[in-house]
């Protein structure tokens, strides 16, 4: 019973010791058992500007995405406006003059539309295959550096699912997360100047509760990272 006891408490230290040491000096959570890295510590903004840089080899690519983004998003904030005066201006005061040419805009921006969007999909599946292409090469260099301690502790599974599915992730975050960022920052910028353009009391009003909404939202992400972590 008393060695059964004393291999009992050996164990428990041992584990203690064990969790502490697979614990992050600075904030004390545990570290994941295939890394190093505290994923509470790491710099996001870092993380970002690094994923960027893979971006810089094709930035004449990037540019020309971006820019065909920013007219699909100047093209779908100017069509409800052109609807409005289509059904408020023509339609309604009898004004087939005016209804023509209004019909006549509408189709060409429509048009005009389905180019641009056929043209982004087409350089962006340009870009995101090179992004990609680079992210991959640049893991597989990096793990034939390793060390075999490191790969005889690492799963085959675990490692060909960085090389693929996680690069894969970057590159989206990369090539679609930040263009749809500039068009929700473009869309709400074009919408806010035309609420302005027709009531500054009324946008005012309908704008004030957006820092309490952006407050809640922080405060629920960071108890939401607590748990999770």
């Amino acid at each position: 019973g008393e060695t059964e006891v004393q291999h009992r408490d050996e164990e428990e230290s041992t584990d203690e010791s064990t969790d502490r040491a697979r614990r992050c000096p600075k904030c004390g959570q545990l570290l994941p058992r295939d890394r190093d890295i505290c994923r509470a510590c790491v710099s996001r903004k870092a993380v970002m500007f690094r994923m960027l840089s893979y971006v810089m080899p094709y930035k004449s690519t990037a540019a020309l995405s971006v820019t065909l983004t920013l007219i699909m998003a100047g093209i779908a904030a100017a069509l409800p406006r052109l609807s409005r005066t289509l059904i408020d201006g023509a339609i309604a005061t009898g004004d087939y003059g005016l209804l023509r040419n209004l019909v006549i805009v509408l189709g060409v921006l429509l048009f005009l539309r389905a180019v641009v969007a056929a043209g982004r999909r087409l350089v962006i599946a340009r870009l995101a295959q090179n992004i990609i292409y680079d992210l991959r090469q640049a893991v597989y260099s990096h793990l034939q550096r390793l060390s075999m301690e490191f790969h005889d502790r690492q799963s085959t599974g675990r490692l060909m699912s960085r090389v693929t599915s996680d690069t894969a992730q970057l590159q989206q975050f990369a090539v679609g997360q930040v263009q749809q960022f500039l068009v929700d920052v473009v869309m709400l910028a074009i919408v806010l100047c035309w609420m302005m353009s027709y009531s500054v009391k009324l946008t005012l009003l309908l704008w004030f509760p957006l820092p309490l909404f952006f407050l809640l939202v922080k405060w629920y992400r960071g108890n939401v990272h607590k748990v999770f972590r």
